[in-house]
């Protein structure tokens, strides 16, 4: 039998903004995922930012992280969270089996990718 090989499609581009890491806050954030040809939105991500200790396990951000009044205390420091991806909406029908997330770090080129 003949087959080719699975290729992955790209549905559209979307930008997720860590301005509420500003006060060390957590975060949930609905995303429009951009058609990659300017033709409309397709869809939506929705996410949670959630500051985090260093393991990345913690529920709570550590205490001398927590930003009252001016955010420029942490400059400097290293600040962890995860973003966790909740789900993704009204995806054109035909594209929206083993969907995955590809993203990278604004000025880093190395790419990640979630599990499908």
């Amino acid at each position: 039998p003949f087959w080719d090989p699975r290729e992955a499609i790209l549905i559209g581009k979307s930008y997720l903004y860590l301005k509420s890491l500003e006060y060390m806050f957590d975060s949930e954030s609905t995303c429009k995922i951009m058609n990659p040809n300017n033709v409309g939105d397709l869809g939506t991500l929705s996410c949670n930012i959630i500051p985090t200790d260093e393991t990345g396990e913690a529920s709570e951000c550590p205490e001398e992280l927590i930003v009252d009044e001016d955010p420029r205390i942490l400059l400097g420091k290293r600040i962890d969270f995860n973003i966790v991806i909740t789900k993704a909406n009204n995806l054109p029908e035909n594209l929206c089996k083993d969907t995955y997330v590809k993203y990278s770090w604004y000025l880093n080129n190395q790419e990640y990718r979630t599990e499908t």
